[in-house]
């Protein structure tokens, strides 16, 4: 309910005169920059009252904050499920990713994203453990010889640490 208060004391202008912008295509600069200060100053928002005070907390109490965003697979995910998932990451003692249905994805070329992403963050924040969440939704006739492939693509990737999420239940399809 205050992001024009917080638009304008970052961005040194309001944006109420500028909505149309945010749904009518951009086609000058000046349009452009507006759209990329509303995106901006969403990011900030969602780092100051939602993921710094967890971060703040567990530091409080002794605990590590760990856990993944949502969209780590992609570039535009990121900004649509994380406002700045590389930001983000900062506020985080463990930062993580999810790797689901790994055992479909495994030669997919941008299977390596969230997980390189991961890692290099992980070094320019001086983080020494990094999580995934893997075999999510791998199906009952997942081996382990591919298990192991998953695991090591992962760990060269720059994660260090994995939690096994389930690959025992089914949906239509592959995993039945």
């Amino acid at each position: 309910e205050h992001f024009a208060e917080k638009f304008k004391e970052v961005n040194g202008y309001d944006i109420i005169p500028h909505l149309y912008t945010l749904y009518n295509p951009t086609f000058n600069k000046n349009e452009r920059k507006i759209r990329e200060d509303y995106f901006n100053t969403a990011k900030i928002l969602y780092l100051e009252n939602f993921v710094k005070p967890m971060y703040d907390w567990c530091d409080k109490n002794n605990l590590l904050f760990t856990g993944h965003f949502d969209g780590e697979e992609s570039l535009n995910w990121h900004l649509m499920q994380s406002a700045d998932l590389i930001t983000s990451f900062e506020y985080m003692h463990i930062p993580g990713i999810d790797s689901i249905v790994p055992s479909q994805k495994i030669d997919d070329k941008n299977y390596n994203v969230a997980g390189k992403i991961l890692g290099s963050i992980s070094k320019y924040y001086n983080r020494e453990r990094t999580l995934c969440e893997t075999y999510t939704a791998s199906g009952w006739d997942v081996r382990f010889p591919l298990m192991k492939r998953i695991a090591n693509r992962l760990l060269m990737l720059g994660v260090n640490m994995m939690h096994y999420m389930g690959a025992y239940y089914s949906w239509d399809g592959f995993m039945k």
